[in-house]
C-alpha cells in the first residue's frame, strides 16, 4: 500500500512540475482585496477570468451527486469555508434563485432575488466576507449576507448596504429598464466594484464612500459577456466591435487603448450574440499574471487575438479550428504563456437573449474540440501546441495543482446534439491535450451544462451546473 501511495505522489509531483514548465513559471493568479480567496469566488475563478484554480479536482473520480433545483445554474461560487452559493435561474419565474450548500452538497438556505438582466445575476461574485454581490431589478448593487441562527441558515439582503446605480445605468437612455448591468467584478483597489451595462456604460462603485463614477464607451456598441479586472485599477471589456483597456485615474475612467476586431457578418450557431463570444482573459508571466489579454474574434474562421495589456500591441493572431467549426461562446483558459480555447460552434441553446438575431447558418453540427496556443518565450508571436476533438459541453476549468482540464463531454447518436445525448465527466492533460479520464455523468436534456463553468470544492469535488440544477462529482 505504501509503495502505491509513493507512486501516486510521485506521479502528481511530476505532473505538477510539467505544468509549471509548460506555463512558463507563471505567477500565482492574484486575488484582489474585495474578492473571496477560495479559488472559485466567481464563475471564471478570479477577476482575470483565467478559469483556473489552485485546488485539486477529483481526477478520475466517478461518484456523482445529483442536485435538482428546477433551475439552470450557470454560477457556482465557492466560499471561504467550503460552502457553495449557486446563482441559478428559476424555470417558472425566470428570476435568480440563490441557494446555499455545505461542502457536501446539503442545502442550507435559499432565496429568490430580482434582476433587470439575466447576466446581472449570472455574473454575481462572493466578496472577502462571503457576501454575494449582484445587481437587482432596481439597479441596486446589493450584498446578500449569510446569516446563521443556531442550526439554521438564511440569506439576507441589507438595504442599508446597497448602492444605487440607476443614474449611471439608465440616465443615458431615459430611465426605467432601457439598459441593465451585464456583469460586475471587484477592482484591484480594496473597495472598488466595477460594472458594465448592455449598452456599454462602464462604472466603478466604491463600497466605502458609495461614490459612483461612470462613462459611456459608445452609442452603437453593446456588451454581451462578462469582463475582467487587473492590477493598476484596470479593466478589459469586449463590446460587439472592439476590445477596450480602461483604467481608473484621478477619479475618472479613461480609455487606455482599444482594438477593433473582425465581428463577422452575423451571429454564428453556437453563440449567443453577434461579435466575440469571449470574456477577455488576462494572463502572463509577470507578478500580476496580467501581461497579456486575449479574446477570440468572429471572423469566418475564428482567430485567437493576443495583445500586450500595457499598450495594446498585438502579439499574435492565430486561426482556430476549421472553417466549419470555428466559433466559441466560451472565455479562454489561460495562465503563464498558455491559452486553451474551446469550440462551441453549432452548440444548441434552449433560449437566446433578446435581440440575438438569427444565426448564419441557422444550424450546424456540434463538432467541438479544444486547442492550446502558447505565446512564444520572447513575447513575439504565438504557436499552436495541440488540438483535440473533445466535444466539451461546458467551459473547461484548469486545476493548476494537478495539471488537468475538467469539463463535461457531450456524446450522442449524431453530431446534431439532440435530447438523447449522453454527458461524460472528463479530464484533459493540459500539456498534451489528451483525454485522461472519462466517466458517465448524466443523460438527457436536463443534464445539459449549457457551456457554463464548473468550480472546484475544498474536498477535491467538482461542481457543475446544468439545466436542472447541479451535478457534484466526488473523488
Amino acid at each position: 500500500m505504501k509503495t502505491k501511495q509513493r507512486s501516486r505522489s510521485a506521479a502528481v509531483l511530476t505532473l505538477g512540475a510539467a505544468l509549471l514548465s509548460a506555463a512558463a513559471s507563471a505567477a500565482p493568479v492574484p486575488f484582489f482585496p474585495g474578492l473571496g480567496r477560495s479559488g472559485g469566488a466567481t464563475s471564471h475563478g478570479d477577476t482575470l477570468s483565467s478559469d483556473t484554480s489552485y485546488r485539486r479536482g477529483p481526477q478520475g473520480g466517478g461518484k456523482l451527486q445529483l442536485i435538482s433545483l428546477s433551475a439552470a445554474c450557470p454560477n457556482l461560487m465557492v466560499l471561504s469555508d467550503g460552502k457553495v452559493a449557486a446563482m441559478c435561474v428559476d424555470y417558472i419565474t425566470r428570476k435568480p434563485k440563490l441557494t446555499l450548500f455545505d461542502q457536501d452538497g446539503k442545502k442550507l438556505a435559499q432565496t429568490m432575488l430580482s434582476s433587470a438582466s439575466l447576466l446581472g445575476s449570472v455574473y454575481a461574485y462572493a466578496d472577502e466576507k462571503d457576501n454575494i454581490v449582484y445587481v437587482d431589478a432596481n439597479h441596486n448593487l446589493n450584498f446578500v449576507h449569510i446569516v446563521r441562527n443556531g442550526n439554521s441558515w438564511a440569506l439576507k439582503e441589507n438595504s442599508f448596504t446597497a448602492i444605487h446605480l440607476g443614474r449611471a445605468v439608465v440616465a443615458h437612455c431615459g430611465g426605467g429598464t432601457c439598459d441593465s448591468v451585464v456583469a460586475l467584478n471587484p477592482g484591484s483597489s480594496a473597495d472598488d466594484v466595477w460594472f458594465v451595462t448592455q449598452n456599454a456604460v462602464v462604472g466603478v462603485a466604491n463600497r466605502k464612500t458609495r461614490k459612483v463614477i461612470y462613462t459611456k464607451l459608445s452609442n452603437y456598441e453593446t456588451v454581451a459577456n462578462s469582463f475582467s479586472t487587473a492590477s493598476g485599477d484596470r479593466t478589459s471589456i469586449a463590446t460587439n466591435h472592439n476590445l477596450y483597456m480602461l483604467a481608473k485615474e484621478n477619479g475618472k475612467i479613461v480609455v487606455k487603448w482599444k482594438q477593433k476586431y473582425d465581428r463577422g457578418t452575423a451571429r454564428k450557431p453556437g453563440q449567443l450574440s453577434w461579435g466575440t463570444g469571449a470574456t477577455p482573459t488576462f494572463f502572463g508571466t509577470n507578478a500580476g499574471n496580467d501581461e497579456f489579454v486575449t479574446i477570440t474574434d468572429n471572423a469566418q474562421r475564428m482567430n485567437l487575438l493576443v495583445y500586450r495589456s500595457d499598450n495594446g500591441q498585438q502579439v499574435c493572431k492565430v486561426p482556430l479550428f476549421g472553417s466549419d467549426n470555428s466559433g466559441t461562446e466560451d472565455s479562454s483558459v489561460a495562465i503563464g504563456r498558455a491559452i486553451v480555447v474551446n469550440s462551441t460552434y453549432g452548440y444548441p441553446y434552449p433560449k437566446y437573449p433578446k435581440g440575438a438575431g438569427k444565426s448564419v447558418p441557422e444550424k450546424a453540427p456540434f463538432v467541438g474540440g479544444m486547442t492550446r496556443v502558447d505565446v512564444k518565450p520572447d513575447g513575439k508571436g504565438c504557436v499552436t501546441k495541440w488540438t483535440n476533438n473533445v466535444r466539451s459541453a461546458a467551459l473547461p476549468k484548469l486545476s493548476t495543482a494537478d495539471g488537468l482540464l475538467y469539463t463535461v463531454e457531450r456524446t450522442g447518436p449524431s453530431q446534431n446534439a439532440g435530447a438523447l445525448d449522453t454527458y461524460k465527466f472528463v479530464t484533459v492533460d493540459w500539456n498534451t491535450g489528451q483525454k485522461r479520464s472519462s466517466v458517465h455523468f448524466s443523460f438527457g436534456l436536463l443534464s445539459d451544462p449549457l457551456q457554463t463553468a464548473g468550480n472546484f470544492g475544498f474536498d477535491r469535488s467538482y461542481w457543475q451546473g446544468t439545466m436542472n440544477g447541479i451535478i457534484r462529482v466526488k473523488p
